[in-house]
């Protein structure tokens, strides 16, 4: 009995969201916009975001907890969120802090997913431990080209002893990317 009575709250739950779905597609001018239009209007949202993530706990899509910026967009309806959640790894600029990327890139794949990542920001203090620990030994480091098929742009954070030259060339090379574009960012 307790099981049936379950069930059908459960229906009944589901009916209600999508009726609300239904009512919000026809009331919201962004809605009935075509999904083509959407697409665009989510990527132009999206773009240069900074979506900032905790190792070891990183998703490809951030919880709702605290949804800033424009982020906060995923959390306006249902169907945005479903729309739209696939777009922020492409267009944020992704940061995973608790980790140092020169020691994980090579060996987690959960971390940095092929195919998603288009826009990582190094913090100062990555940049400023990798001129002291890996780049003293720069020779030796294998390329990680595999891992970052999707990188277009690398975001550094100001304060290191490197020119933006010397960054583009080192990085470059490291992320297996000759196309890549590198950027100094200020320290937010």
């Amino acid at each position: 009995m307790e099981r049936t009575e379950a069930t059908s709250a459960t229906s009944n739950k589901m009916l209600e969201m999508e009726r609300i779905t239904h009512e919000n597609q026809a009331n919201s001018p962004l809605l009935r916009l075509p999904p083509e239009l959407r697409t665009e209007i989510y990527k132009y949202t999206l773009t240069d975001g900074r979506l900032v993530m905790k190792y070891p706990h990183c998703s490809f899509v951030p919880d709702s907890s605290n949804p800033r910026g424009a982020r906060a967009l995923l959390y306006t309806c249902r169907q945005i969120h479903h729309e739209a959640a696939s777009l922020v790894m492409p267009c944020c600029v992704v940061e995973i802090i608790k980790i140092n990327v020169f020691d994980v890139a090579r060996t987690d794949e959960d971390v940095f997913p092929n195919g998603l990542v288009e826009n990582y920001r190094l913090s100062r203090a990555q940049l400023t431990e990798s001129e002291h620990r890996r780049f003293a030994q720069f020779k030796a480091i294998e390329p990680w080209e595999s891992k970052w098929l999707s990188l277009k742009r690398l975001f550094l954070e100001m304060g290191t002893r490197w020119s933006i030259e010397e960054a583009g060339l080192k990085l470059c090379w490291l992320f297996g990317r000759g196309d890549l574009e590198v950027l100094w960012v200020d320290e937010e």
